[in-house]
């Protein structure tokens, strides 16, 4: 009776959330709110290409896990446990309506989640050996690109043949079979600018997997490459980041311990079996690979080692192809985790274990760096929810004061107030290579800090985050030749949006820190750097069809004897989507100071390819795209993106240097669904 009566007042509500009409929901838009932070963008497609899964196929509310509503990447750690919380206590949702009656789902995070569950037909699905490779979604993708005129490498100089092996166009084939959570299946093959397609009778690059899930105890099993993630990444993370961002609760990262890969990167992954069992809210997940990492290496009378591991994955020219695969690495672990209500708990190990060791580096803050061969990881995660009290952390261990550690408390005071408070130490001799965790920096080391963070939602239109980050580097580190020095973050972040059509977003982020700088009598010192950015961005989407963004950026660096840089980014968007048919058109004019602060725009360069452009000089750009589905089967996308530099000879550097101030870039990709 109690559900009845919920059901039919939320009725009166439901036609504003449904007023507009439903059209595919902007998965490039997501992916750019979600990454515009990250000063790296990692070549990984998971993420998409689940969210288009569930867009064609809808994901059953009523019969998903945690890990697959935390996939989709919608909802944060408190949204979802008042989700199973509410079908605990209430039972299975009779329908999509009841969406609006779960605490901390406004009508914003509803209106994302539309597109990709539905309620009804909750009934666990049963698929015979034989259904689980023929009742899913198959398709073929086909990618190309290249950039004119030709990069330096290109071209001959001095009768010296060209530095690249390969022709300019960076290209991939993929074959992709998905069914959910049982069934998986990608063959890859791939080659960037400058590549040999096949050398040696095979692929510059290829990838492959074969998973089943949802057998009874075993809940996946995977052969060839995939994708680990414990914890919250102090030990092994290979899926997206989660930082400081727009939004207060991005903090936390959610994923599943293991997933299939099916990205053309070449360096973020595991290659070899992995399996979880499951029961009773038992999980066993265990993993073992075995890779040949491309590296330089070094060899003395005595001994032979590894200086650095190439992550690029690139092998144009005769040096890198002369450090392809050259080094052997074994990796294997297990995790053991147990999930009741509330609680769950997870018990990590790691082991790794190189051909060769490192080769220490000279510099003093690479003091503490380790040079074994072999490491281990001991940890151990949490996950606890009370009421409106939502604590989560990780313990790893390494060696004897080599530790890191990360506690994290969210209050929800009421519907309008919701906190969050971080405490991290990661000591400086603690390292973990596969490690992607909270932090002033991109490594797992050397830090300990403290977060706090405040959300407030006035009404359904305005809401206002903003997050104070003080932290330490106890030790030395690159460019910072004192210990213990002390920096800080601040920002605050103001949302408006009046309807599903509007958004105004206005941010200031202030940032402190100390650096090394020469002097003119070219002496070191120490200066500390104060950083503010003023971001204003808008979207307004004033008919179905038409949508326009546009964004202003504007960045300060002042150092401490007063001197300032400033540096800035504009751009506007228009995008078309009618039938069949989507057009993008944006115009991007920047500048930049030498020795000042780098800009950056996740450049969604189709829906399966994003790329992180970095813009410094001073110059306009102009980026069109367009998609158009020639059937249910078939659909053809293309890209132009020109560059006009107002300064300089030339962009990028060393071999991949562009000569002119123009740089062109063509890219097609095509999608053929079996």
């Amino acid at each position: 009776m109690a559900k009845v009566i919920i059901l039919l007042l939320l009725l009166a509500t439901w036609n504003q959330l449904m007023a507009q009409e439903e059209r595919e929901t902007d998965l490039y838009g997501a992916w750019e709110d979600r990454y515009q932070e990250q000063s790296e963008l990692l070549e990984q497609e998971e993420d998409v290409q689940d969210r288009l899964y569930w867009l064609q196929r809808k994901l059953a509310l009523n019969r998903c896990s945690e890990g697959d509503l935390a996939a989709l990447e919608i909802l944060d750690p408190l949204q979802l446990e008042q989700f199973f919380l509410y079908k605990e206590q209430l039972g299975d949702l009779t329908s999509i309506y009841e969406l609006q009656a779960i605490p901390h789902f406004d009508l914003f995070t509803i209106q994302r989640l539309l597109p990709y569950v539905k309620v009804g037909d909750d009934f666990e699905a049963y698929y015979s050996w034989k259904e689980l490779f023929t009742k899913g979604n198959a398709n073929i993708t086909l990618r190309l690109g290249r950039t004119f005129p030709k990069a330096r490498g290109f071209i001959a100089e001095d009768s010296i043949s060209p530095h690249y092996r390969g022709d300019p166009f960076k290209s991939m084939l993929r074959f992709r079979y998905q069914l959910g959570g049982y069934a998986s299946l990608n063959l890859l093959v791939e080659k960037d600018a400058g590549e040999q397609f096949i050398r040696s009778g095979k692929p510059d690059f290829s990838s492959f997997h074969l998973m089943i899930g949802k057998k009874g105890v075993l809940k996946q099993l995977i052969i060839g490459d995939y994708l680990v993630c414990l914890g919250q990444g102090l030990m092994q993370w290979q899926g997206m980041p989660a930082g400081k961002g727009n939004d207060l609760l991005s903090i936390k990262k959610s994923s599943a311990v293991l997933k299939p890969y099916t990205s053309p990167g070449e360096f973020y992954f595991y290659r070899g079996a992995a399996m979880t069992l499951g029961k009773r809210g038992y999980s066993l997940t265990t993993f073992f690979s075995r890779r040949k990492l491309d590296a330089i290496m070094e060899q003395d009378s005595s001994a032979g080692w590894r200086s650095s591991i190439q992550k690029t994955g690139y092998h144009r020219t005769i040096l890198e192809l002369e450090r392809e695969k050259k080094l052997r690495q074994i990796t294997a672990g297990a995790s053991l985790s147990y999930h009741k209500r509330s609680l769950f708990v997870q018990a990590n190990y790691l082991l790794e274990r190189s051909a060769t060791p490192f080769k220490a580096g000279n510099a003093l803050y690479q003091y503490f760096k380790d040079t074994s061969a072999r490491s281990q990881h001991l940890g151990i995660s949490y996950q606890w929810n009370f009421r409106n009290l939502f604590a989560y952390g990780e313990y790893v261990y390494m060696r004897p004061g080599a530790s890191a550690f990360i506690n994290t408390c969210m209050l929800s005071f009421h519907a309008k107030l919701q906190a969050a408070i971080l405490f991290r130490s990661y000591t400086p001799s603690y390292t973990a290579p596969h490690a992607r965790a909270f932090g002033a920096q991109s490594t797992v080391s050397n830090e300990t800090g403290f977060y706090m963070g405040l959300q407030y939602q006035f009404n359904k239109r305005v809401k206002i985050s903003a997050y104070m980050d003080l932290y330490k580097f106890p030790w030395l580190k690159y460019r910072l030749s004192i210990p213990g020095a002390v920096g800080t973050d601040h920002m605050i972040v103001f949302l408006y949006q009046p309807s599903k059509a509007f958004m105004l977003r206005c941010r200031y982020k202030e940032r402190s820190f100390m650096q090394d700088v020469t002097s003119a009598a070219h002496l070191k010192e120490i200066s500390r750097f104060k950083q503010g950015q003023v971001r204003i961005e808008s979207s307004w989407a004033w008919s179905p069809a038409f949508i326009m963004k546009q964004r202003m950026e504007v960045v300060n660096l002042i150092a401490a004897n007063g001197t300032k840089q400033e540096s800035w980014l504009g751009y506007g968007e228009l995008r078309y989507k009618q039938g069949k048919l989507q057009v993008q058109y944006r115009f991007t004019c920047y500048e930049t100071t030498e020795g000042g602060s780098n800009l950056y725009l996740t450049q969604g360069s189709s829906i399966f390819n994003n790329s992180l452009q970095q813009f410094n000089g001073r110059g306009v750009q102009h980026y069109l795209s367009g998609s158009y589905k020639i059937n249910k089967k078939v659909q053809v996308w293309c890209a132009l993106q020109q560059g006009k530099m107002t300064d300089g000879e030339g962009s990028g550097s060393g071999w991949d240097l562009v000569p002119g101030r123009n740089r062109w870039t063509v890219q097609w990709q095509l999608k053929w669904v079996l």
